[in-house]
């Protein structure tokens, strides 16, 4: 994972952390809605990948990537994608505190990592078709 030299950070237009999400997904969409609700989350920049100044910003991101898995900007700058970037999410859930010890486990990092897939996955299928109409879709 790369990091951001410190130097750098203050030169940005988006203020760290960054969650990036696909705005044409409707799940990404709901997620990030329903994670802004949340208690604390409020210091979190969410910005869709469809903005391309993003990846001028940051140009260690990949931007195919992006549109295939979760991809998170910590505070310092490190870039967590997929079932990691799941984890730092989930710890950000009030109930998550009296379960963390489970989760830092091997068994409750392998279990989360699942569920991303499975997630990510079905996030995919949606993606491919619209769910009215049922027409392929034209972006990634």
């Amino acid at each position: 994972m790369s990091q951001i030299d410190e130097s750098e950070k203050k030169d940005y237009s988006f203020p760290l952390p960054i969650i990036l999400y696909d705005r044409e997904c409707h799940l990404c969409v709901r997620f990030m809605n329903s994670f802004k609700r949340m208690p604390n989350t409020s210091d979190y920049s969410f910005i869709p990948i469809q903005n391309e100044e993003i990846f001028s910003t940051f140009p260690q991101l990949n931007r195919e990537e992006c549109f295939e898995t979760l991809h998170l900007i910590d505070e310092n700058g490190k870039i967590l994608k997929a079932g990691e970037a799941t984890s730092f999410l989930i710890e950000k859930f009030p109930m998550v505190d009296k379960f963390k010890w489970l989760i830092e486990k091997d068994m409750g990092k392998k279990t989360i990592s699942i569920f991303y897939d499975v997630v990510n996955k079905y996030r995919k299928a949606i993606k491919k078709s619209c769910p009215k109409c049922g027409k392929p879709r034209l972006s990634p």
